[in-house]
């Protein structure tokens, strides 16, 4: 049999047996043993995880023979310590992927501390595909193509985690929790759109390829803490504020621009326009709804301009109209009348 790149362990296995075949560890068809121990060498400061590729497989042997190759192609050209473990079912009942999965679980979990449950004909082909370790949890990597209930965005959300929130009301760290964004350390440096009252400039349609490669971040921190905050530790290129929006999460419902993290990240990506990627993030929490139909004529608004000096002047306009609202609604108070009338009033009554 022809060797493959990389670990390779194919089992045979049923729901009653297992039967170990054979371990391929090598470089190429025609490789040395010195070449081998090179590998071995410069993996050994690839960091200290190991990843399982587990397969369910089972009479698709011409797939194997692209994937084993390319799987390892790729995870090498990420840097990740991998071995692929190609669990086959020999008897032709129903073909149990679940139980093959459980098996290659049970016998990778010595060796590996993480592991990715790999269908043998998807070969990932976009290098920000990541499959290094999920220091976030567990997370779904797929084309949407062929997983459109896991369709997933691109590019990530991430923030810089004070711990200055309550964990259990903070939207921050449930999105978090589902694998919707990154936790950065403080100093860490943030490639993409940076939410923070550091910047000069508005989030605008001209920041949308950037959000596309790298992103949108923001800080998760309590409002009571602002001027606490090290801002000046969250270093990027790209920092931006947001126009005037109303808050309606349950902690600030109705104050101006005391936007939790959910909202502030769906703000920017409906105004950059990724407004199924806003409405799926703010569909995780049951007041979401609720900052779409609140911020509704904004939103529109906003993602209509060209620019952000565009969008600052409709911000203006919409904050003079708010003005004009309020001192029109002072000069309707119904104000008592005068002596006069109330006594008329008073004996019509009577």
């Amino acid at each position: 049999m022809r060797k493959f790149v990389g670990g390779l362990l194919l089992l045979l296995a049923s729901s009653v047996t297992i039967s170990v075949l054979l371990a391929i560890s090598s470089l190429s068809p025609n490789c040395t043993q010195a070449d081998f121990y090179k590998v071995q060498d410069r993996q050994s400061s690839w960091g200290p995880h190991r990843l399982a590729i587990i397969v369910p497989f089972r009479d698709r042997f011409e797939e194997l023979l692209q994937f084993a190759p390319h799987i390892h192609d790729f995870l090498n050209k990420q840097k990740i310590k991998h071995t692929i473990y190609v669990i086959n079912q020999v008897d032709k009942l129903r073909f149990n992927r679940a139980s093959l999965i459980n098996v290659g679980h049970i016998l990778s979990r010595k060796d590996c501390d993480y592991l990715a449950m790999h269908d043998v004909d998807l070969l990932p082909l976009n290098p920000k595909l990541n499959y290094s370790y999920p220091e976030n949890g567990p997370f779904h990597v797929a084309s949407p193509e062929y997983h459109p209930k896991y369709h997933y965005f691109l590019f990530p959300g991430a923030m810089w985690d004070l711990g200055q929130c309550d964990p259990k009301k903070c939207s921050g760290r449930k999105l978090s929790r589902l694998g919707l964004i990154k936790t950065l350390r403080l100093g860490q440096r943030f490639n993409g759109i940076i939410l923070s009252p550091m910047a000069k400039k508005c989030v605008g349609p001209q920041d949308k390829e950037i959000i596309m490669e790298h992103g949108a971040a923001v800080v998760d921190c309590s409002w009571a803490c602002l001027e606490q905050t090290p801002f000046s530790k969250m270093k990027g290129n790209h920092l931006r504020l947001l126009p005037y929006f109303v808050a309606t999460n349950p902690i600030n419902y109705g104050k101006p621009c005391s936007l939790s993290c959910v909202e502030a990240l769906a703000a920017v990506f409906y105004i950059t326009g990724f407004n199924e990627l806003a409405e799926s993030y703010l569909k995780q929490f049951k007041w979401g709804h609720t900052f779409l139909s609140v911020n509704e004529e904004l939103l529109s608004s906003y993602a209509s301009c060209s620019s952000s000096e565009e969008i600052l002047s409709i911000q203006a306009a919409y904050l003079r109209k708010l003005d004009e609202e309020r001192h029109a609604d002072k000069g309707e108070i119904d104000w008592p009348s005068s002596g006069d009338d109330s006594e008329d009033e008073e004996e019509e009554v009577t």
